[in-house]
């Protein structure tokens, strides 16, 4: 299974020099198979961006997970910050990230 996490620079591990949270649980994975001889573990994948807002992670999300969706994909979302410093309450009514993707799986899903 392979899990990606997008987000902005806390999810990216801006200035972290362990590389963030997302990094520490891929290393914790990563150690485990080798410990155990037990690689069936997940493939995280860091899909931080610092800077990014949900609308910048609706604008990549389709190719990013296109790319990797040769396995079962699962998602976390750490978004927000970025959105809570910009003009996000101007947007139109709809834009927000948790309603287009969950829109979005339901269809697929159909």
């Amino acid at each position: 299974m392979r899990v990606l996490v997008f987000g902005d620079s806390i999810t990216q591990g801006f200035w972290d020099v362990d590389g963030g949270w997302v990094s520490r649980i891929r290393k914790t994975y990563d150690q485990k198979a080798i410990d155990t001889d037990d690689y069936d573990q997940p493939t995280i994948f860091n899909m931080g961006v610092s800077g990014n807002s949900s609308d910048d992670v609706l604008v990549r999300f389709d190719n990013e997970t296109k790319v990797r969706a040769n396995e079962e994909l699962s998602f976390v979302f750490a978004i927000g910050v970025n959105d809570a410093r910009t003009k996000c309450w101007n947007r139109p009514k709809g834009r927000f990230l948790r309603s287009y993707l969950f829109d979005k799986m339901l269809i697929q899903q159909e």
